[in-house]
């Protein structure tokens, strides 16, 4: 059989609380950019590497040996063929003498359009820039973090407002689709530490419930009921997101 082959594109996953962006580039210049959920994205690091750090067989292909960024450690990647556009991935995280110290799975989907991180940053610009200003106290505000749908792990984002309509929202991996909910908030004790939450959304997640951890730390499920059906099922943690 024909080895593999990386081809140019763009590759996302989320992994512990990390959005991990895989760039292959037809110019034998690579990225693999790990940017953090809970800051908004603000903090990460850029891993560069090139075609010599690639070698595939026809089961996998092996990024070996990527410097970390600000950093004596090293990352190996290999990567699976997962369905049509996307791979289980295995990183290992080794010191400078090689030894390993942690390793990650995750599934990374092709993303044919902007990234996910792009599109969030683009539709929640105004709200981050509000961010600073949070007090942290009760529900009221902007929360990041990721909802668990069916073994999928994506992108999830909770916006609390007294003025106008609050909204919940999944990212879905490596397409351009968000699922949103609008809910109204004004009548809700945010103060509490347990909410349930109906929403205007016919199929998604017309029903949540919020268990508030501490002030920057939310847990829940979200339950999509159609003619009195279940047909779908989550959880979610997100963070307040401050600046």
């Amino acid at each position: 059989m024909n080895p593999l082959e990386l081809q140019a594109g763009l590759w996302e996953a989320v992994s512990d609380y990390e959005y991990k962006l895989l760039e292959i580039s037809d110019k034998g210049q690579h990225r693999l950019i790990m940017l953090n959920i809970v800051s908004g994205f603000e903090h990460g690091n850029v891993h560069l590497f090139t075609d010599e750090s690639i070698a595939c067989s026809s089961t996998e292909c092996i990024v070996a040996n990527v410097k970390k960024a600000r950093s004596n450690e090293s990352i190996r990647l290999m990567l699976t063929p997962y369905l049509d556009s996307s791979y289980k991935a295995v990183e290992v995280v080794a010191n400078e003498e090689g030894q390993p110290i942690i390793a990650y799975t995750y599934q990374l989907d092709r993303q044919d359009n902007k990234s996910t991180v792009r599109r969030f940053i683009e539709s929640h610009k105004h709200k981050m820039n509000e961010a600073e200003s949070n007090s942290g106290t009760g529900l009221l505000g902007l929360w990041i973090g990721t909802v668990r749908v069916e073994n999928n792990l994506d992108l999830a984002v909770l916006n609390v407002t007294t003025d106008g309509k609050s909204h919940f929202s999944r990212f879905i991996n490596g397409t351009d689709l968000v699922n949103t909910v609008f809910f109204e908030s004004k009548t809700l004790d945010l103060s509490l530490p347990f909410l349930t939450l109906d929403t205007e959304h016919p199929t998604f997640a017309n029903k949540i419930m919020i268990h508030k951890l501490s002030s920057s730390m939310i847990s829940g499920y979200m339950y999509s009921i159609y003619k009195q059906q279940l047909i779908q099922g989550g959880t979610f943690t997100l963070f307040r997101l401050r600046q």
